[in-house]
This record gives structure tokens, sequence and C-alpha cells, in this order.
């Protein structure tokens, strides 16, 4: 997938994309972390993790997707193969690959 390439919409679907998957991997790094960890307790750590964002409008949001993914996997643990396998299966690889050399 060439982001270039995508409509505005495909642009904001794949971030959102993005950040759900980021936000499923984040949440299963902080059970494991913490296994007794309450469902309000873990929306909670994430909420303060990803400072959850005011409304905004698409192309905004999608540039603030996108800060937040690079600033997600700057500043948190993950498993980079389980994240581009995962990637790969939402056809949003392209997009990864994007960020992490804006990362290197």
């Amino acid at each position: 997938m060439d982001w270039r390439k995508l409509k505005p919409e495909e642009r904001v679907n794949a971030a959102i994309g993005m950040v759900d998957l980021v936000t499923s991997i984040s949440a299963e790094n902080e059970r494991v972390k913490h296994p007794k960890i309450s469902e309000q307790a873990l929306i909670s750590r994430l909420r303060h993790r990803f400072q959850i964002l005011k409304v905004t409008t698409e192309a905004e949001r999608a540039a603030i997707d996108r800060a937040d993914i690079k600033s997600i996997l700057e500043n948190t643990s993950i498993n980079l193969r389980l994240l581009r396998k995962r990637a790969k299966t939402q056809k949003t690889i392209k997009l990864l690959d994007d960020l992490l050399a804006q990362l290197a």
C-alpha cells in the first residue's frame, strides 16, 4: 500500500487501524506486566499513556494518529515481529514501514 496514493478517508482508516493495533498490543503488554490489573485500571493506564485527544477533523485526526503511532513506537516496549505480522494482515504494513523509517 502506497500511503501517498490513498484517498484521505483511506488514510484515516489506515491510521485508525494502526492506532487500534498498537493500543491492543500495549494493552497486552500491560496485562503481562500487571496480570491482576482491572479493566478500569488498564483503560486508565492506556488513556494516560496515549493522552486521549479531543474531537478533530479527519485531516487533523490522520496527522495526529500518525504522530501518536510514532510516539507509541518510540516510547512503548512492543513485540515488533507481532506488530509487523498484524500490520500485514490489516494491510497497513507500508504505513508501519514508513513510520519505522522515520524513527530510524
